[in-house]
């Protein structure tokens, strides 16, 4: 019995030539996707991962804001700082600025920040 169904799903493949052509063609296309996806994943995930590794593990920089997304208050970073798994705080505040040298005039960022963050 077994032997018979190959034999018809061969002769089935002879008789329909384009469209088992087409049908290798849809699985190679699908196979080559997917290991090409995988292959991109795992090179993302890589990069970040030594991205990440490369700060060391005892520096981590945190974006934090309140529920009305204004910044933390003196006394918020305080209340962070007593916390014992923090060492060191450096908070920093960033503002649209208009630098003027030499007659011309160029719109950046300003960025003001703490003295623990060079320790």
């Amino acid at each position: 019995m077994i032997v018979q169904s190959i034999k018809m799903a061969l002769k089935a493949i002879v008789a329909n030539k384009m469209r088992s052509f087409l049908t290798m063609l849809g699985i190679i296309i699908g196979v080559f996707s997917l290991v090409v996806l995988v292959s991109l994943v795992d090179g993302a995930t890589s990069f970040v991962t030594n991205s990440i590794s490369s700060l060391g593990g005892d520096y981590v920089e945190i974006s934090v804001s309140n529920d009305k997304g204004n910044p933390l208050t003196d006394f918020d970073l305080d209340e962070i700082e007593n916390f014992e798994e923090v060492k060191e705080l450096a908070p920093d505040i960033t503002s649209p600025a208009t630098f003027v040298g030499n007659g011309k005039e160029k719109k950046g960022s300003l960025i003001g920040i703490s003295s623990p963050f060079l320790e």
